[in-house]
């Protein structure tokens, strides 16, 4: 009986589905627009094959877009508890994947520069970062805590990356290839057409220094995976 296992990775799968719903309809106020683009997410046919990803990626890929869903809908409303929300989806985040250490750094400067932009007070921006960095960076420092009880060095995790993760030139070239290659494999060439037609568009009619802040947040995970390629 395989239920149990499909339990967390449905929780995760509902989780994803619902920031991306949210997220949607909070950028183009439309929720049947939102509707459809979600229900392309869900019908995506890597993530209904359950047994594709392992559970360490689905709680990546929920805790990646839970957290940049809260800063998105905080960087439009700026409310407190959103931004507490993306602190503690960044916990998470820090916790199952470095794309969310990635995330977690890329938040705090998006946090400086919608400041700056903004021309608040630094006491202001201050209080930010200070609310979301504290609180999200616990993850990172329990995860730097466990290496230095496990493994006696704090920074283990740095020497196993470099160890195991040290593709040589003509690997990563394959690696950022595979990355730019799967969205097309998946959802074939016209989606992924439409979708960065959709994502062109917005960038031009958007103006709003909030809105482009908290839409590239979802897309750093996948440039810092390019990155590591």
């Amino acid at each position: 009986n395989q239920a149990p296992t499909y339990i967390p990775i449905l929780v995760c799968y509902l989780v994803a589905s619902m920031s991306i719903f949210i997220a949607a309809r909070s950028l183009t106020r439309d929720s049947r627009a939102s509707f459809i683009g979600t229900l392309l997410f869900l019908l995506n046919p890597t993530l209904l094959s359950f047994n594709t990803l392992a559970l360490n990626d689905w709680l990546s890929l929920a805790t990646l877009t839970l957290t940049c869903c809260c800063f998105l809908l905080w960087m439009r409303h700026r409310s407190l508890s959103f931004l507490i929300g993306a602190a503690m989806g960044s916990v998470l985040a820090t916790l199952t994947s470095y794309d969310g250490w990635a995330l977690f750094v890329a938040l705090l400067l998006f946090l400086l520069v919608a400041g700056w932009l903004m021309h608040q007070s630094w006491a202001q921006i201050e209080s930010y970062l200070l609310a979301f960095g504290t609180l999200g960076a616990l993850g990172v420092g329990v995860w730097i805590m466990l290496c230095g009880t496990v493994f006696g060095d704090p920074l283990a995790f740095l020497h196993a990356s470099t160890s195991t993760t040290s593709p040589t030139s003509q690997h990563g070239v394959q690696l950022a290839l595979f990355d730019l290659t799967a969205p097309v494999q998946t959802l074939g060439p016209l989606m992924v057409g439409i979708a960065l037609l959709a994502l062109a568009l917005f960038l031009v009619r958007r103006r709003s220094a909030p809105d482009l802040l908290g839409v590239l947040a979802f897309l750093v995970p996948f440039l810092f995976s390019l990155i590591l390629a």
